[in-house]
């Protein structure tokens, strides 16, 4: 293998992404290991005022779920809308 311009190019480009993986596990919050946070305390006292409900994980669980189903229905009607606008397109051609 002859190292020419472009080897040395992919060569350099995977040395730097394999450092930064290196760097990044190095880098990264042990696992199962919990952050002393005034925010949680915060977030805990306050979650009564917030959510409607009992529990709050599940109230947030259920609030923001609608949410995201009404983003699912959202990008499920604009593909039917795509695909019923190329069907068109090609039934005319």
């Amino acid at each position: 293998m002859e190292l020419n311009g472009r080897n040395l190019v992919a060569i350099l480009f995977f040395v730097i992404i394999a450092l930064f993986f290196f760097l990044s596990v190095l880098m990264m919050h042990p696992f199962a290991v919990p952050d002393e946070s005034v925010l949680e305390d915060y977030v805990i006292a306050q979650e009564g005022d917030v959510v409607s409900g009992d529990n709050g994980v599940t109230a947030v669980i259920l609030e923001y779920r609608s949410f995201d189903v009404l983003c699912g229905l959202l990008v499920v009607l604009i593909a039917g809308v795509g695909v019923w606008s190329v069907s068109r397109r090609m039934q005319d051609e």
